[in-house]
């Protein structure tokens, strides 16, 4: 079901996702359906919490694209509860959020119980160095194949933690990593990787 950009409220999102929540829906994109103005303003962390009722009740959802819905790293707590009762999730995007180092801290914490995540979009979350190393201390545990870190505040320190750990790691296959802050040390590490 796609009803991304489609100027939703928070009351119509939650009766959607009542209506679907016991049936056999396999992909939900909700990114940024939520119209901001200058009167208006909704509760990120209520929206985070009817997903994460939404990703225990439905047993076949595979994809959930959640961009751009101003989600922070307590937003993403939330969302965990979710995630960890769900088996069957396989692509979760959440490019374009506010979700920091303490939602990837957070999320590579649930990697580490080896969900069944395969791609992960975490892009422009304005991550930086510690967010990238919680992230690689737990991506060795998951299944993850894709990976988009793309414009986030990552530095050589942080994108050099990642490659080394998809150096070490045979199932990464796709790495979206521009965009970010890192030089000379970051690009010689991952010229090896990519080469050999």
């Amino acid at each position: 079901m796609d009803i991304a950009e489609t100027d939703q409220t928070l009351e119509s999102i939650e009766s959607i996702l009542i209506v679907t929540e016991d049936s056999h829906l396999k992909a939900l994109d909700i990114s940024r359906v939520i119209p901001n103005s200058f009167y208006t303003r909704y509760n990120e962390s209520t929206l985070a919490d009817d997903l994460a009722v939404a990703l225990k009740l439905n047993e076949y959802l595979v994809e959930l694209h959640i961009q751009k819905l101003e989600f922070d790293g307590h937003d993403v707590e939330i969302l965990l509860s979710g995630l960890v009762a769900n088996k069957t999730l396989e692509v979760l995007n959440l490019g374009c959020n506010r979700i920091g180092d303490l939602g990837v801290e957070l999320l590579a914490v649930w990697l580490k119980t080896r969900p069944a995540l395969r791609v992960l979009n975490i892009s422009a979350n304005s991550i930086r160095n510690t967010g990238a190393r919680a992230l690689s201390m737990g991506m060795p545990y998951s299944k993850l194949r894709m990976l988009d870190i793309s414009f986030n505040k990552l530095e050589d320190v942080g994108v050099t933690d990642i490659l080394d750990t998809i150096k070490k790691y045979s199932q990464m296959r796709i790495l979206f990593m521009w965009g970010n802050k890192f030089e000379q040390t970051a690009c010689k590490v991952s010229r090896i990787i990519f080469l050999y």
